[in-house]
Order: C-alpha cells, then sequence, then structure tokens
C-alpha cells in the first residue's frame, strides 16, 4: 500500500499541483527538494493542517493572493467549491496488504481497482458568513480578520474526479477524522530552531527552549562540577555521532552535493 498521487489546490504558494509517486520507482524515503519561495513549506503545511485534527487553523492567508479578492467580494453568486483548499490522496493497495483500515474507503469492489481516493477540504460556510455581513460596515477588514471562524474542514472519499463538480457533490462519501488517522501515521518533526512557530498564536511566540531553561534553572540548584561531567557526556556522545553520521549517510550526502551543487553538505 503506497501513496500514488498528490494533488493540492488554493493553498498559498501552491495554486493547484500534482505529485505522482510511481510504483516503480517507490523508495521508503522521500525528499521533497527546492529552491526558496517554492512552496515546500506550504506543501507541509497543508499536510499539517488537515492532518493534526483541531491543532492549526485555516484563515484568510492561507488562500492564495490569487483568490482573495474574490473571498472579500464574497456574495449568494459566489461558487464556494472554487474558492476551496484542497488536499487529494490517491492511495493504491494490492491483494497482500492488508485492507483492515482502508476498507472503509474502498466504494468499488471491481477486483480491477486498487486505489482510493480522499478528500481533504478547507471550504468556507458562505450562508453563515453572508448572513454576519449584513450588519458588518467594513466588510473586508471583518473577513481578512474573521474568515478562520467561518471554515469548515471535511473530509470525503470518491470514486471519479468529475464527482467534485457542483452537480455530481451528492456522490462523495463523507469520512471521519479518526479513519483517516488509523490509516494513515501522519507525525511532523520540526526543525531545530531558537524562534517559534511562524503558525502559532500571538499568545503562543515564545521559545520553548527559553521557557524551558528558564524553568530548570529556578527548580534546581546544581553545582557546576555536576554540570561539567554532564556537558563532556555530551561532547563525548556528540563526537561519537558525527563519526556515525558520516558513515552512515556517506552515499546520500554525496548524491545530494552532486544533486544541489553544494561544495559542502553535513549531517549534525
Amino acid at each position: 500500500m503506497y501513496v500514488s498521487k498528490v494533488k493540492m489546490k488554493n493553498f498559498r504558494l501552491l495554486k493547484d499541483i500534482t505529485l505522482d509517486l510511481d510504483f516503480e520507482e517507490k523508495k521508503e524515503l522521500t525528499l521533497l527538494i527546492g529552491r526558496n519561495n517554492s512552496g515546500k513549506t506550504s506543501f507541509i503545511m497543508l499536510f499539517d493542517k488537515f492532518f493534526i485534527d483541531g491543532h492549526l487553523k485555516f484563515n484568510f492567508n492561507d488562500f492564495p493572493l490569487s483568490l482573495r479578492e474574490r473571498i472579500l467580494s464574497i456574495n449568494e453568486g459566489t461558487d464556494v467549491n472554487e474558492l476551496s483548499i484542497q488536499l487529494i490522496l490517491e492511495i493504491n493497495y494490492t491483494k497482500e496488504d492488508s485492507l483492515e483500515n482502508i476498507s472503509e474507503f474502498i466504494l468499488d469492489l471491481d477486483p480491477e481497482k486498487n486505489s482510493v481516493k480522499i478528500l481533504f477540504e478547507c471550504s468556507i460556510n458562505k450562508k453563515k458568513l453572508l448572513k454576519e455581513l449584513e450588519a458588518i460596515q467594513d466588510k473586508n477588514r471583518f473577513i481578512v480578520k474573521n474568515l478562520s471562524d467561518y471554515l469548515e474542514t471535511n473530509i470525503y472519499v470518491f470514486e471519479d474526479y468529475s464527482d467534485l463538480l457542483v452537480a455530481n457533490r451528492h456522490k462523495i462519501i463523507k469520512k471521519e477524522h479518526k479513519a483517516v488517522r488509523n490509516l494513515i501515521n501522519f507525525q511532523v518533526i520540526h526543525a531545530k530552531r531558537d524562534v517559534a512557530s511562524s503558525e502559532a498564536n500571538a499568545e503562543d511566540r515564545k521559545v520553548l527552549s527559553t521557557l524551558t531553561t528558564q524553568y530548570f534553572n529556578k527548580e534546581n540548584k546544581t553545582s557546576s562540577e555536576e554540570f561539567d561531567k554532564i556537558n563532556a557526556a555530551i561532547l563525548e556522545m556528540d563526537a561519537s555521532l558525527d563519526k556515525n553520521y558520516l558513515t552512515y549517510f556517506d552515499s546520500f550526502l554525496k548524491n545530494s552535493k552532486e544533486f544541489l551543487e553544494l561544495s559542502n553538505i553535513k549531517v549534525v
């Protein structure tokens, strides 16, 4: 069982992209490489927002610049399906795979078909938003600031891409977030950095390392001699890890330097 295709639409820099993952070339590790501002962070963040339920809310700035004017001028005639943020995963499976968790997403029992299509969608609740806007003077400012309160996130399974057209939307079937968690194990390991996440709320924008250090210093009184022993052990461990990194990642780093045209690259 493997993800064969990823489609993203209307999220930040990613207006409409498709990533095909070839079964014949499938590997245990897939690297996403690109220049700055090419959409790498947006790609990962969209997974983060959809998979970690309730962790990060979508907001006005998550929509591409090309759609923001249409959102600000939303009215009864606006097709919110065209404005929705979408992530579509196509997952292929074989007879050898356990179908325990994917069976809930299988819509066709035809033995010749061995894939499912899952749609993650963030859409504007137009009826609710327009009703609220009736009593608002500065509508644009209100939408920019409060759009997240009128966004709804849902998960669907569908058979054909034509099912996503307005006239055929009755064919798609809504699924619970729990079913997706059972099927796909999604975890994020964020880069080690001394800055707060740009996705955090204003009140949460505090450096975790600083807070934990302050708490430790307040609650613990440890002699400098004991700290010297700990630091020595850490330095010894770092030296050992550096040596193992060079051995284990040698082939990978060599290929990466050639591909990225870098003179030096290392794992730290």
